[in-house]
């Protein structure tokens, strides 16, 4: 989670918030002071991390829950007030939120974005057949026979079918090891479900229309798992 939006209309805060985050490793941060620049920034830097302190000149960052939400990012409001209602407005929620009340050192900092780190939601697997992926509208049952490939894209990894794209919050690397065997890696950003591929090329595979490529590097290990299946 290094690459950070800050939320903070404060200088003096933004300062010493920003100071902690670099201590504790987070060398890329954006500050907002407003709604305004808050929503733009979502959508221009596609932050891993959300900070927000809750209360803004005449505005609450509690108004971005729904689109931090949606973009699947990590967050976490900050507060002088000790009003249990506004920790009651995030707690029920299943995305990754964390709260911290100020003032709060480096520490309760770090120890906080860690949990928030480990607590954030991945897809996992039942059983053989299929995985729970998380969506902005709750859990989603994605049957593995029916992902044709995985796709690296920034901080996320999408999956793909022949109806959607899923966009997941997670590494392509760790994405390939929970959809098994069926699926090989082909290339730094993509992922293969070898029962889909329909045509193997010099420097690609085709599945459906799609062409994908083939790094040399991993080509030898596609052509045996393709011969393995072709004869089982």
């Amino acid at each position: 989670m290094n690459n950070v939006l800050l939320i903070e209309d404060d200088l003096i805060e933004q300062v010493r918030l920003r100071v902690m985050l670099e201590e504790i490793g987070h060398t890329q941060i954006q500050v907002a002071s407003s709604l305004k620049q808050a929503r733009t920034a979502l959508q221009e830097i596609s932050p891993s991390l959300v900070i927000a302190d809750i209360f803004l000149h005449n505005e609450t960052a509690l108004d971005l829950l729904t689109e931090i939400q949606q973009l699947a990012i990590p967050a976490l409001f900050i507060t002088a007030s000790t009003d249990e209602k506004l920790y009651k407005q995030i707690e029920g929620d299943q995305h990754s939120f964390g709260y911290l009340v100020k003032p709060f050192d480096k520490l309760s900092l770090y120890s906080t974005l860690r949990l928030l780190s480990a607590n954030q939601s991945s897809p996992t697997r039942q059983n053989s057949d299929f995985l729970m992926v998380r969506t902005p509208k709750g859990q989603k049952r994605v049957l593995l026979h029916d992902i044709l490939w995985l796709e690296s894209a920034g901080n996320y990894t999408l999956m793909v079918t022949a109806s959607e794209k899923l966009a997941v919050k997670q590494s392509l690397r760790r994405l390939g090891e929970i959809v098994g065997d069926s699926f090989i890696r082909v290339h730094k950003c993509y992922c293969v479900n070898v029962a889909k591929v329909t045509h193997l090329k010099a420097h690609s595979v085709s599945i459906g229309e799609q062409e994908i490529p083939v790094s040399y590097l991993r080509k030898s290990a596609l052509v045996e798992k393709l011969q393995e299946q072709s004869s089982s």
